[in-house]
């Protein structure tokens, strides 16, 4: 086994007769021979079915790949790898590190008919995993493959049991362990090193083998990053430095009791009354509907032109100062998209009034009971 020039401190790769295998900070990476390869490609189709933000979502494989040959080759700030299988199907793992230090892995499949990938991560036995996003069922990811696409996250969310089942039957709004609506190609292992992937397409992180994680990707390249550190605190300073830093919560936040409160001003006045009285402490109301509701076929819901609904909400704005003053902050709820209502009205729309900016991507989508959004 040969040891490489290495590019950075943190670097380790060695070549062996029919493999290689990368290490970062003492962390074995990746791992690859011809018996055990660490990448496979492949081609399919997605079949994907949506109903209310409930997905039904399969793969028409066509072809799946095993690239069991690997050629390493130099370059000045890393190595190259060169899979293949054969003369005709190839693929590129560009290894070195980005602006910040961080290990990157950029993979990409020579042949863009391709558009599948399986890149397989090395791992121990007694490894845990944490992350990909706001995971509702379990907290420790081993054992189990989570797909991450945002959808509804279901009622039951367990195909053995009767309540999915009856959901399902309904509106397939049964879910499943793996359902949210905030997935991140993101996970921390207990080697204390995380993996980043900068992909937005369909992915399946399968934390089932012992010996290795496989990452699935319905795409034709993709781009990892990774990072490692001595404690969890200092990992978790170095994923936030590349995803963003969420500011401290303010100081009210931490005093008090926030209620989730929803059918008008005086429905808000008349359950903080009750719980004040009661001696609890209040610090904030959150009110999701404070814009109205619209009635659909299919129940009661926020009316999403995220303009203050006085006939639900009259005095709202002076309600609001009276409650600031008593030491009670109101919080409202608002997300990117908007309705599109049906009218006779010629050229009307919508109720809300937008500003177009060169980034503003609109996107149409039929939902039901003459309802639309537009999401920017």
């Amino acid at each position: 086994m040969n040891s490489l020039p290495q590019r950075s401190t943190d670097f380790e790769l060695t070549t062996s007769q029919d493999g290689f295998a990368l290490s970062w900070q003492q962390r074995l990476i990746l791992r690859h021979s011809a018996e055990n390869p660490c990448l496979w490609i492949g081609a399919g189709v997605a079949d994907i079915d949506m109903f209310r933000g409930n997905f039904s979502i399969k793969d028409k494989l066509n072809e799946k790949i095993a690239l069991t040959e690997a050629t390493v080759s130099e370059l000045p700030d890393g190595w190259l790898v060169q899979f293949s299988r054969g003369a005709t199907i190839s693929a590129t793992l560009r290894i070195s590190t980005d602006e910040a230090g961080r290990l990157q892995l950029d993979l990409q499949n020579d042949d863009l008919h391709h558009n599948r990938i399986w890149l397989r991560l090395a791992a121990n036995p007694d490894d845990h995993i944490y992350g990909c996003g706001e995971q509702f069922s379990y907290f420790d990811l081993r054992g189990k493959p989570f797909p991450l696409w945002t959808s509804e996250q279901g009622v039951g969310r367990n195909k053995t049991s009767y309540v999915t089942w009856q959901a399902d039957c309904k509106e397939n709004a049964g879910g499943d362990y793996y359902w949210t609506f905030f997935p991140q190609p993101t996970f921390v292992s207990t080697q204390k090193y995380y993996c980043h992937v900068d992909n937005s397409c369909y992915m399946n992180f399968d934390f089932s083998a012992p010996e290795y994680h496989e990452l699935a990707l319905w795409e034709d390249k993709t781009t990892l990053r990774f990072e490692c550190a001595d404690t969890y605190i200092a990992l978790l300073e170095k994923l936030t430095a590349l995803l963003g830093r969420q500011p401290e919560l303010p100081d009210w936040v931490y005093d008090g009791v926030t209620l989730g409160i929803q059918g008008g001003t005086e429905v808000c006045q008349q359950k903080l009354d009750t719980m004040r009285n009661a001696g609890v402490k209040v610090n904030g109301i959150w009110a999701q509907d404070w814009s109205g509701i619209r009635m659909t076929s299919f129940g009661k819901r926020v009316m999403w032109n995220w303009k203050w609904n006085s006939d639900n909400y009259p005095q709202l704005d002076s309600r609001i100062k009276q409650w600031k003053e008593e030491g009670v902050q109101f919080l409202s709820y608002i997300n990117h998209t908007s309705p599109v209502i049906k009218t006779s009205a010629p050229r009307r729309r919508n109720t809300a009034t937008w500003r177009k900016t060169p980034r503003a991507a609109t996107i149409w989508s039929s939902l039901a009971n003459s309802m639309a959004a537009w999401s920017i």
